[in-house]
């Protein structure tokens, strides 16, 4: 990294930039960075290659992986104190919103961005059109990334995240110094602004979960019952397990019957739902739908929820399959609610059922020590306690005759 010389037929400057704009509120780093350099006259590509040659710079997500000493010089090149600048970068965010961040795309809090020669193949880098179009200089916002936020909370509209016209995702580091902004597509020239976007309820369910997501932002904390204040990143990692039954078709049609079952009309269809995907790659109108389903089921929690599962008979084993525990405040309800786990009854029971049925003369069997236990009649016995049976047994000298125990109930037996 070189403060002045000649690279590649370009001329260095010694000293500051011409001029150095400072963020925006919010702003994300990407989009300060191109701001920068169409501040200097410079398009944003061939900015930093003039000044950082053998690194593309682009060819990444710079937003969650930008070098230390990157930002050092931008701070000393751009006038700019280095928090400033840190600010814009999603790794600001670590702590109040969520516990690390994965370089690597592991992230599911931050939409993944694919870059293929320094150009973003997916659709990570939202915006709302409104905002572009009310911004006396038009900016992208560090929201406009995470996975949860899918309406813009100042116009109540969905955001958008791609072009209209020619579906190309925001590329605005490759637009020429022509746009007059960053507000315009790079492939085919449009004007961003003039998007039409889908208008939102105030009390939709899509709405409901912004609001707890930009509370949990604010605060570092979110609020889902006047009882239940969770942390933000324990709240985060508790709706990524709860979004998974809708990633898999079999259970995302058994919700979807269950809200329509329940009259819910504002309901959004999964006949596009892109399933089988990381919630973090999908587009902005499947997760949009993820987050009108996730404000219906955090009202009035945990009610609603449980009762959704069980009309929509799920347990908790799709919430937790293969990943582990779930948050605290997650697993409290799916083990206490959604346990359908068999009972498993003690020695001291087993036993005390064997002397009930001798006492009253009944045929020791599989069944009518179920029935004395009011569990199934056809449970299953481990090893140790059908050797016991069987001894038992044995002993007796009953008549075959006698009736089996009546009641009849379903659940098994374990050890």
């Amino acid at each position: 990294m070189a403060n002045t010389g000649t690279t590649k037929n370009y001329v260095i400057p010694d000293g500051p930039w011409p001029s150095f704009p400072k963020p925006l509120p919010d702003e994300i780093f990407s989009s300060w960075l191109a701001r920068l350099a169409r501040a200097n006259f410079t398009e944003p590509c061939r900015f930093t290659s003039m000044y950082w040659p053998k690194t593309n710079i682009w060819n990444q997500d710079l937003d969650a992986s930008t070098p230390v000493e990157f930002i050092q010089y931008l701070s000393q090149k751009a006038r700019i104190d280095q928090a400033s600048i840190e600010a814009t970068l999603l790794t600001s965010l670590i702590g109040r919103y969520m516990s690390e961040i994965d370089t690597n795309g592991g992230q599911l809090g931050i939409l993944a961005v694919k870059t293929i020669g320094a150009k973003r193949q997916s659709f990570g880098m939202q915006f709302c059109p409104r905002c572009l179009e009310e911004d006396r200089i038009p900016y992208y916002r560090r929201s406009w990334r995470l996975t949860p936020i899918t309406i813009c909370s100042k116009h109540l509209v969905k955001l958008a995240d791609r072009c209209a016209k020619c579906e190309s995702p925001a590329n605005f580091h490759h637009l020429s110094l022509f746009h007059s902004s960053l507000a315009f597509c790079w492939q085919c020239g449009s004007e961003l602004t003039r998007i039409t976007t889908e208008e939102i309820c105030p009390q939709s369910g899509v709405a409901k979960f912004n609001d707890l997501i930009l509370e949990g932002l604010t605060t570092g904390w979110v609020r889902i019952n006047e009882e239940t204040p969770i942390m933000m990143p324990m709240f985060l990692e508790g709706i990524w397990r709860m979004v998974r039954p809708f990633l898999r078709n079999k259970h995302a049609r058994r919700f979807e019957e269950s809200f329509r079952t329940n009259g819910d009309e504002g309901f959004v269809g999964l006949d596009s739902f892109t399933f089988g995907s990381r919630i973090d790659r999908l587009p902005t109108s499947d997760r949009f739908k993820l987050g009108h389903v996730l404000g219906h089921l955090l009202c009035d929690w945990p009610n609603r929820f449980v009762g959704f599962c069980i009309n929509s008979n799920i347990t908790r084993k799709p919430f937790r399959r293969n990943v582990g525990i779930p948050p605290y405040w997650l697993a409290k309800v799916l083990n206490t609610e959604l346990n359908k786990k068999p009972y498993w009854t003690s020695e001291m029971e087993f036993d005390s059922a064997i002397s009930y049925l001798i006492g009253r003369g009944y045929q020791l069997s599989r069944g009518n020590i179920g029935s004395a236990l009011g569990l199934n009649r056809s449970l299953y016995l481990n090893p140790e306690r059908t050797k016991k049976v069987k001894r038992l047994i044995n002993k007796q000298k009953l008549s075959k005759d006698y009736e089996r125990l009546s009641p009849v109930f379903n659940f098994c037996l374990h050890r």
